[in-house]
């Protein structure tokens, strides 16, 4: 029963050694190797020359998949370089916004690099929660600094509306000068407006 199982799993490894589906196949025979360490062990005689055969499947995929796997690992080093460049990049447009076209350009160009970081492929898995966290903290970042700007221009905007308010209030209460104080309200409404 134990040798048939044994040959089972060099029968299938063998089937998948040729596969070209690299992914798949890869957790397929990680499986039969799983497998065949939990089948438990044969006779010597009869194990040694089917562990030869079931590693010799195994090593042929493996091998074949090889050049695969580093060419995966060369384009995420890649990718993993042109998303850091973003991130530069990203940094940079906050660092100098508004600048003379306002926030408009600015955000649009952290639009853009949003959509090249999109159209960047897989990087190292290692590095995906880190590089996200970078990028995404410096577009953030724009959208504070913008609305930072905005809220100080608003509070600007309501000091000055409060003193021509009170300004108001002081041409309402009279006095010898009303004319003249009313006149230098309607001018600094006049700006405001």
């Amino acid at each position: 029963m134990l040798f048939r199982s044994k040959r089972e799993l060099v029968a299938a490894a063998q089937a998948l050694s040729d596969s070209t589906d690299f992914d798949a196949t890869a957790a397929a025979m990680k499986e039969l190797q799983r497998r065949w360490k939990e089948s438990g062990p044969v006779p010597r005689r009869l194990g040694d020359d089917l562990w030869k055969q079931f590693r010799a499947a195994c090593d042929a995929f493996f091998e074949r998949r090889k050049p695969s796997v580093e060419a995966t690992l060369r384009q995420e080093q890649d990718n993993l370089a042109a998303k850091l460049k973003l991130i530069a990049s990203a940094e940079q447009v906050v660092a100098k916004a508004p600048g003379e076209a306002g926030w408009g350009k600015a955000i649009g160009q952290i639009k853009d690099l949003q959509r090249e970081w999109q159209a960047i492929g897989r990087v190292p898995r290692a590095e995906v929660e880190t590089l996200w966290q970078r990028f995404r903290g410096a577009c953030d970042a724009l959208f504070a600094k913008r609305d930072a700007a905005r809220d100080a221009e608003a509070d600007a905007q309501r000091a000055e509306l409060e003193a021509v308010r009170a300004d108001i209030e002081a041409v309402l209460a009279g006095g010898d000068d009303v004319a003249p104080r009313a006149l230098a309200v309607r001018g600094k409404l006049a700006e405001l407006v």
